[in-house]
């Protein structure tokens, strides 16, 4: 795969590459230890992969992982938006002053003890699926990615989906086919153990994977 003849180059991360945590501590300090304890050395080395595959190419990475992982690999921080959110802030329970706190290692031993400011309540991360879901720690990154969508515009583009479900397909799955449908210079490849079937509209120019994500991106190097 000749990833250097492609002007752009559009990846899709999805929940095949995330570190589920128990329920009952998707919010708390809980769960960020969990991430930490169960860390997939083979995720993080995937990551490590697709960054020098991409070393100097223009690409955006999309993600609805929530466990932060991808932010330790060698995939550049400013080309990279997590929607749904993950360690990086806390907000209030109720979001009710609708302000995140950025989330610091020194807080760890003291977080039980940390509350809202302004409402005197528990703060959580800032991940979904919170009810009351805080979106303002993605959103300037997120802007960044709209302008990279942008710049493909008439160009040679590739999508590359890795691990995409249906969790949160308004994200990345359905956006990600639209992108391919009107560029008509776009390759897709979609990888997924389960779901890697393509539209019929896109049948011609999307390569489907039936694979594990992870060991297919370990393939490609």
């Amino acid at each position: 795969m000749d990833f250097k003849s492609y002007d752009k180059i559009l990846i899709g991360i999805g929940d095949a590459f995330n570190t589920a945590v128990p329920k009952d501590s998707n919010y708390g300090i809980n769960a960020y230890k969990y991430v930490c304890d169960n860390e997939n050395a083979k995720v993080l080395n995937a990551y490590d992969s697709l960054a020098k595959i991409l070393d100097g190419l223009d690409y955006f990475v999309v993600s609805t992982c929530t466990d932060d992982i991808i932010y330790k690999s060698g995939l550049e921080k400013s080309k990279i938006v997590c929607p749904c959110g993950g360690f990086r802030y806390l907000q209030c329970e109720d979001d009710c002053a609708h302000e995140l706190l950025p989330f610091d290692l020194d807080m760890i031993d003291n977080f039980d003890n940390i509350i809202c400011p302004h409402c005197g309540k528990s703060v959580v991360f800032n991940r979904l699926p919170l009810d009351k879901y805080n979106e303002g720690g993605y959103m300037e990154q997120w802007e960044e990615y709209n302008r990279f969508l942008q710049s493909t515009i008439n160009k040679k583009l590739l999508i590359l989906e890795l691990g995409v479900g249906m969790s949160y397909p308004t994200v990345i799955r359905f956006p990600f086919e639209k992108t391919a449908f009107y560029n008509q210079k776009c390759d897709m490849i979609r990888a997924h153990e389960s779901l890697a079937f393509s539209t019929p509209e896109l049948k011609d120019r999307c390569t489907c994977i039936s694979a594990n994500p992870i060991e297919y991106l370990a393939k490609l190097c």
